[in-house]
């Protein structure tokens, strides 16, 4: 005699799914029996769910289907990290610490997974150097490996541009970035702290402040910024020396060059000479505007 119907079962203990290393931790729901076989249960069920052979993602779902005889797990739901997962292609390495995510899995692989609140750790190399941050996933999917992600993170490391005699380097302060699939392709800035160091003729003017707004993309720095004299800065031409002491300025950097800078009370001195007799002045610039020459 052969039975066959459907009704409900639950199950007992945890089973092995197929060769993947996913498991079958929890299920109940309606079940079919054909030919004096278990075929099929379907309701709400859990399962771990491996990345790379190693359990990564506890998933919690209430459209469970489990096909019996193939030993096979699909359906969507909660996801939860069990462990940190390093995503990486090319130069750029993306990790997954802690947090969940909306997640399908078919016939026991994650197939995707909307992510949202996952705490990561990336590095990437930007005009040859390594871009290190940790933050907080804003909204992103995970597909067949690979990531692509919106996120707001903390620098970890400076990054220094050259251009010519201009060098500039963003010190720390909070960084947007978006990756697709495992590449960074941009990374906006916003309140973060730079220096900047460069020549007027063979003269060095430092000067330190904040990033207002900025973009880092295809190895170029475009930014605006509020910033001032990191330090005295003197130049002599001929028998005339003049002295900037304190100012602020807005400053405009393209593609890692200068612009141009608005200058706003910059005080300075003068001394020089006509003839024999000495002259010494000192002044203050309300406004004024610098522009890259060339």
């Amino acid at each position: 005699n052969q039975f066959e119907g459907t009704g409900n079962a639950k199950l007992t203990e945890a089973v092995t799914l197929g060769s993947t290393g996913a498991k079958l931790t929890a299920a109940k729901g309606s079940a079919k029996v054909e030919k004096n076989r278990l075929t099929e249960v379907r309701g709400s069920g859990s399962a771990e769910i491996p990345y790379k052979s190693r359990p990564t993602l506890n998933i919690s779902a209430e459209n469970v289907v489990v096909d019996v005889e193939k030993r096979q797990f699909s359906g969507t739901g909660k996801a939860d990290l069990v462990r940190e997962v390093e995503l990486g292609s090319g130069s750029t390495k993306v990790t997954l610490k802690s947090g969940s995510a909306t997640a399908v899995v078919k016939n026991n692989q994650l197939e995707t997974a909307e992510v949202k609140g996952i705490q990561f750790a990336a590095e990437a190399q930007v005009a040859g150097q390594t871009l290190a941050v940790d933050g907080s996933i804003k909204q992103g999917t995970w597909k067949q490996g690979k990531v692509s992600v919106q996120a707001s993170a903390l620098l970890a490391n400076p990054l220094t541009f050259t251009a010519g005699e201009t060098t500039c380097t963003v010190e720390s302060g909070t960084i947007e970035l978006d990756v697709q699939e495992n590449i960074l392709k941009k990374a906006g800035l916003k309140d973060v702290s730079l220096s900047i160091a460069t020549k007027v003729s063979d003269s060095p003017l430092k000067l330190k402040g904040q990033i207002k707004t900025g973009t880092i993309e295809n190895d170029k720095l475009d930014l605006n910024a509020e910033i001032e004299l990191d330090g005295p800065f003197t130049h002599t031409v001929g028998n005339t020396t003049i002295g900037l002491t304190k100012g602020k300025a807005l400053v405009d950097i393209q593609q890692s060059s200068l612009v141009e800078a608005g200058i706003k009370g910059l005080e300075f001195t003068v001394n020089s000479s006509i003839g024999d007799a000495p002259i010494a002045l000192e002044g203050k610039v309300d406004e004024g505007l610098l522009k890259a020459s060339g």
